[in-house]
């Protein structure tokens, strides 16, 4: 009846309805003056008690206020949730601005989710985000495109999970014209003809790295392919070399649903940075190439921001020769490419000599000229931007003079730290004789350890690379084993050499897929799979074997509909059931005995229940169907190798279908239970009611001391996003990489106080040039380090994967600390959330540091990032 009253209330309603339908945003509307803004409702199950009302402003006028009074998790329906229904009209492709004020009080975890929902299937109409919440009023905003027009059925969401208040006011939702996207590496604008920076290469390599084309989202080349060589170039002293033979030729892998081993047959050499254009004004690259053996094939590329690119193959010969494309841009944005096509010549090896690249407006190329009479190009001399602690740190600068008369320039750069604190300013006049190229070093005083950005200017000349260049200062991982490693290993070695040094220790492989190594019943074959993880091996890193699902296409009781046509039905097929678990025991029985002492932890199945990855909800399983099949395979497993350690669990966050899974026998089956979780913007701290839930309902069946694994989740951030505005279907970034790293942090800790042994992130992939992906936690673009690389050394340096917890530590009001035991060492994390407090600490019994590693001298206060109190023995306590 509810609803029929604001039905007929409609006329009185306009005045507070968006064009798009939106009901009473301004939360001022009580027509039928019960207390409760008109046109919202509250949702959640019968363990949620909340409350919907209008509450007064200072300034006279109302929001709207729901308060939840008690929580209990019980079933996906465990929220406070305001809402509205049917009254939005939205087309489906259009886009849509939501926008609203809001403030909280109470609410665990710190954020709001947001969705637009068809109940009906219970599908995403394309809203889905969440929102920071604080004390104070704090605007939210997000644009999204609707994927369904909305019928009835609908619902616009706003909801959180725990007891708390949430205010909300002036809320609108507005159409609004396709968000356009802009690349933020973009090189400035120049007068010159040419706009490649470095384009004649007597800068070296800096600013130049190598992208290719790869299927998959696993990756791509992380940095250049070739080296910048003195002598025999087309004009001035240098030029780049790119040599492919199948020695040097590299691999590119990848073990998701299909496994990559692809050689690299296409080393394209890509400036950094995106230079502006006209869509549709007609342009020019070109590129001075010469090959050997002469008639190697040469691709030309422009690639523009949308994704478009324009290209051209032309057969170069043992002498200098010009190769040019014209093109005329379908985006605003757009870099150059250039690099041996050897597939197109069915080879395996040859040589490519580049030189004097540019991009120009027209559609003929003009004559050779820099992008600037002096260019200055910056890098960091060291792999990845790691320095120890102790060592001198610095950055070096290639200026060159590509003038007949001396020229001086000055160089003028700074260096912030994690806080992006000034840490550094310097200056140094260089003076270049005519045609010179000069190296200079930039010292920085990075007396600490910890993350550091360094900008560099050129009064007279421009600077490439255009963002600041990253660095970190860290102890060097030493440990042959780590608590912390990555779903997915990297595509190439270099990156894989990096993880080994910051203390990835462990990726999460998906190689062996039943699909994988029994295509046919009873044929087994490993080979494909043994060469992804044999890469991985060889790095001295450990992997954990993933049996990812439950079928393969000959053994799965899909019905026939579940085809075979494309990954979306090969994925549904293989993600039924076996029609004989009989099948699934002799697979698994078979490839744990074939890993036997190479890899020795196995997990059965990826999300079961919880997606549609395994045994999905949407096929009719339950998570007693999962149990059943896990303790088949955990039977197998153990026949097959007494020692291999089984991992299982539904792989949701705690608290989704754990207790169902608890019920069904599944931790009778598993030497360690897994789960996942994407907090999205939410504090890790909503995560403590669930895991605390977790740990009484184990201890309830009899499995107290049951380890964790954590084996696929992460908080993103990029301090340099790759675009502007940032959309993702899954990602949400937090404001920095600071605060992620922060997050990230607290969240490890809260996992280890609840006795997680392990501790997986996703997904790792760092992107291409130009268009990095925040998804790689650690790493940008040629391996440098994003902020949460100095905090994760840190953490590796003192806790082991020996670490053993003793729960949460008795501490004050706001405070979580969980004391840790590793190393023969205690090892207690401390913090203070959206707070700051005071703590005691005698110094003669705690070492205390802060997230970075460096020392906490002076009075101790808690806040945002947790501090480590480091004690010599095991058994300490910090007497809170």
């Amino acid at each position: 009846m509810r609803w029929l009253v604001i039905l007929l209330l409609l006329p009185a309603l306009a005045p507070g309805a968006d064009p798009t339908g939106l009901l009473n945003g301004s939360f001022e509307l009580d027509a039928d003056h019960d207390g409760v803004p008109d046109g919202w409702t509250t949702s959640g199950d019968n363990g949620i008690k909340q409350a919907l009302r209008q509450d007064k402003l200072p300034d006279g006028t109302f929001c709207a206020l729901l308060e939840c009074t008690a929580f209990a998790r019980s079933s996906p329906a465990s929220h406070a949730m305001l809402a509205q229904y049917d009254t939005l009209k939205l087309q489906q492709g259009h886009w849509y601005r939501l926008r609203f004020r809001v403030r909280a009080e109470g609410v665990a975890g710190g954020s709001l989710d947001v969705a637009l929902s068809n109940t009906r299937e219970w599908s995403n109409i394309g809203l889905q985000d969440s929102a920071f919440l604080t004390a104070d009023w704090t605007w939210c905003e997000t644009t999204f495109r609707a994927t369904q027009t909305t019928r009835e059925g609908h619902r616009l969401q706003l909801w959180w999970g725990s007891t708390g208040k949430v205010w909300f006011d002036e809320m609108t939702l507005d159409e609004v014209e396709a968000p356009k996207r802009r690349f933020l590496e973009r090189l400035p604008e120049t007068a010159a003809r040419n706009r490649v920076p470095n384009g004649g290469f007597e800068c070296g390599a800096a600013g130049w790295g190598s992208v290719t084309d790869l299927p998959g989202w696993g990756g791509n080349l992380n940095r250049l392919f070739g080296e910048v060589v003195e002598g025999g170039a087309h004009a001035g002293r240098r030029c780049l070399k790119i040599a492919v033979t199948p020695q040097t030729r590299l691999t590119c892998w990848f073990d998701y649903f299909d496994l990559m081993q692809q050689p690299l047959v296409l080393p394209l050499a890509a400036h950094s940075g995106w230079i502006g254009v006209e869509p549709g004004q007609t342009c020019s690259v070109s590129a001075w190439v010469r090959a050997a053996p002469a008639g190697q094939t040469v691709l030309l590329r422009a690639r523009s921001s949308n994704g478009g690119r324009s290209e051209k193959r032309f057969a170069a010969v043992a002498d200098w020769t010009r190769i040019e494309l014209a093109f005329k841009p379908a985006a605003d944005q757009v870099y150059a490419a250039v690099g041996p096509d050897l597939a197109a010549d069915k080879r395996d090896s040859a040589t490519l000599w580049v030189d004097d690249v540019m991009l120009e407006a027209g559609g003929s190329a003009s004559t050779w000229e820099p992008r600037g009479a002096v260019e200055v190009a910056v890098r960091v001399p060291r792999d990845g931007g790691l320095f120890e602690p102790g060592e001198p740190v610095s950055v070096a600068a290639v200026a060159a003079n590509h003038t007949p008369q001396s020229r001086s320039i000055t160089l003028r750069w700074t260096a912030t730290d994690f806080h992006d604190a000034l840490v550094n300013r310097g200056e140094r006049k260089v003076d270049l004789p005519p045609g010179v190229a000069s190296e200079v070093t930039l010292p920085i005083r990075a007396a600490k350890r910890g993350f550091y950005r360094v900008s560099v200017t050129a009064e007279g000349a421009e600077v490439t690379p255009p963002l600041p260049l990253r660095l970190a200062v860290i102890p060097f991982n030493t440990r042959p084993d780590t608590l912390v490693g990555m779903n997915h290993a990297y595509p190439t070695a270099d990156l894989l050499e990096l993880s080994r040094r910051i203390g990835l220790g462990w990726f999460r492989d998906w190689s062996y897929k039943w699909q994988q190594v029994e295509p046919e019943k009873g044929r087994f074959d490993f080979a494909g799979p043994d060469a992804q993880v044999d890469r991985v091996l060889a790095h001295k890193l450990h992997v954990l074997a993933l049996l990812p699902f439950p079928g393969s296409r000959w053994a799965s009781e899909a019905p026939p509909a579940a085809g075979q046509e494309n990954y979306q039905q090969n994925m549904e097929r293989i993600a039924h059931a076996p029609k004989d678990p009989a099948d699934l025991a002799e697979y698994v029985r078979r490839t744990v005995a074939h890993l036997k002492g190479r890899i020795d932890t196995v997990e059965i199945f990826n999300e079961p229940i919880y997606t549609e990855y395994a045994l999905s909800q949407k096929f009719g399983y339950k998570p007693a169907d999962y149990c059943r099949l896990l303790a088949v395979a955990s039977k197998a497993a153990r026949e097959a190798n007494p020692r291999v350690k089984v991992i299982g669990g539904i792989q949701a966050p705690p608290g989704h279908l754990t207790r169902e899974f608890i019920a069904a026998g599944g931790p009778g089956s598993v030497d360690a239970m897994s789960f996942h979780a994407y907090p999205g913007r939410g504090q890790p701290e909503g995560m403590v009611g669930p895991f605390e839930e977790l740990r009484a309902d184990l201890a309830a069946a009899g499995h107290a001391k049951l380890p964790l694994y954590f084996t696929e989740g992460a908080y993103y951030a990029d301090d340099d996003p790759e675009y502007l505005p940032y959309n993702s279907s899954w990602i949400q970034l937090l404001p920095s990489e600071r605060v992620a790293a922060a997050f990230t942090l607290r969240l490890t800790g809260i996992l280890c106080g609840y006795g997680t042994q392990r501790i997986i992130w996703h997904s790792g992939t760092p992107g291409a040039i130009n268009e990095v992906d925040p998804s790689g936690i650690y790493f940008e673009y040629d391996g440098l380090p994003r902020a949460l690389v100095p905090v994760l050394a840190t953490f590796n340096e003192l806790v082991g994967p020996d670490v053993t917890t003793r729960g949460r530590a008795k501490a004050l009001e706001g405070v979580y600390a969980y004391a840790l035991e590793s190393g023969g060492k205690t090892v207690v994390m401390a913090w203070a959330p959206g707070k700051k407090v005071a703590v005691p600490v005698d110094r003669a019994r705690w070492r205390v540091l802060d997230m970075l590693g460096n020392p906490v001298t002076g009075a101790l206060t808690l806040n945002d990032e947790p501090v480590y109190l480091v004690g010599s023995k095991p058994g300490m306590t910090v007497g809170w």
